[in-house]
């Protein structure tokens, strides 16, 4: 099946009515078309003859899947329109979803998440009606889609819109290799991270830091692989170096950690947890998949020992085939260079942060699942 997202933050450009003909076109040529009304003004509902039924609607599958419910039935959720056009409507309630979703893990894939279980494999095409805005609606549209069509008209603020859409779609997803694993561009993180905790700092002050310095690639990044080390930050000069030969997936959260300690962060589960707020709430695509990534390790390796079967089904529920594919990389990675070297520098490691005063030691790390579920928990 071929998704396409029918977009343009400018209103008023025919986005409804070209999903609607383009559909009428693809099943006058024989081709199964269902069509998603995204837009809270739900228009294209209406436009395929869609009256208020009370049935089931998009929007309470954004509502159950953004406050970790059991989805709703599909059962009448898709209805029949005009032209043999069939649909699945909105509602008014789905312009709330900017605050439903505000806090929701992996937040831009809810919507793909969803439709993966929803739409029946009979269709050939699925066409979505995008709401005329940026946001988190367009976003999770556009990570959805396989194709985006944009209609303009000849007018300034129309090309503008175009304009527009064409730096929203370039963000969504991120670049991979023809294994399906994390490809991004390392120098470009290392660009990017300065920017990393503006955000953050609005709602965290304290973490200012002017001028924001960027962090630095390790040279020697496979000894340190050995030694068992991502990072390190040498608290003399204040210079914090990233191991670049780690699985590049970690590596954006990574920068992020570090860049905690410049942050005058000591504490390494407090500086894992900052790190992780800083990338998820970044705004850059690249930080926040790493950071919600890392944050998971974190969490599910808390979870597994003590409950593996609510383990499994969060990695069934949650994780997508790219995700899987970079955590198994990731664990390979570190179990190929698993030895008694990397024990003994964990364990002088281990008493370099007790000798100064951090008294959990190395297990510091395993304290930020703590620190995740107070602050993710209580903004779910």
């Amino acid at each position: 099946m071929t998704t396409i997202a029918i977009a343009n933050q400018k209103g008023g450009v025919g986005k409804t009515t070209t999903t609607v003909n383009l559909a009428a076109g693809l099943v006058s040529l024989g081709k199964r078309v269902l069509c998603l009304d995204f837009d809270p003004q739900c228009h294209l509902a209406k436009y395929l003859g869609h009256t208020h039924d009370n049935g089931v609607t998009i929007t309470d599958f954004i509502a159950a899947k953004v406050s970790y419910m059991d989805l709703p039935s599909t059962e009448g959720l898709i209805r029949h329109g005009v032209a043999g056009i069939d649909f699945i409507p909105a509602s008014l309630r789905l312009s709330r979803a900017e605050t439903m979703m505000a806090q929701a893990m992996f937040r831009e894939q809810v919507l793909r998440d969803i439709l993966e279980i929803i739409v029946p494999d009979k269709y050939d095409y699925l066409l979505i009606d995008c709401n005329p805005s940026m946001g988190v609606l367009l976003t999770n549209a556009l990570v959805a889609a396989d194709r985006v069509l944009i209609p303009v008209q000849t007018e300034e603020f129309s090309l503008d819109g175009l304009e527009d859409m064409g730096v929203e779609i370039q963000p969504t997803q991120v670049e991979r290799d023809g294994d399906g694993l994390f490809a991004e561009s390392l120098e470009e993180v290392f660009d990017r991270g300065p920017a990393v905790y503006e955000n953050l700092v609005q709602e965290f002050p304290f973490l200012e830091l002017e001028p924001s310095v960027r962090v630095k690639p390790l040279f020697f990044s496979r000894l340190q692989s050995i030694l068992g080390f991502t990072g390190v930050y040498f608290p003399f000069t204040g210079e914090a170096n990233v191991n670049i030969d780690a699985p590049a997936c970690m590596i954006p959260a990574t920068v992020a950690h570090e860049m905690a300690h410049q942050r005058m962060v000591a504490l390494e589960q407090e500086a894992n947890f900052v790190g992780i707020a800083a990338a998820v709430t970044s705004g850059d695509p690249v930080f926040q998949y790493s950071g919600y990534l890392f944050g998971l390790v974190q969490l599910c390796n808390a979870l597994a020992p003590v409950d593996r079967d609510a383990w499994t089904a969060i990695v069934q529920q949650y994780f997508t085939q790219e995700m899987a594919n970079d955590w198994n990389a990731n664990n390979a990675y570190w179990a190929e260079l698993s030895s008694p070297v990397e024990e003994t520098a964990e364990q002088v490691y281990d008493s370099f942060l007790k000798g100064n005063d951090q008294e959990l030691g190395i297990r510091s790390y395993g304290a930020c699942v703590d620190l995740l579920v107070a602050y993710f928990g209580n903004n779910a």
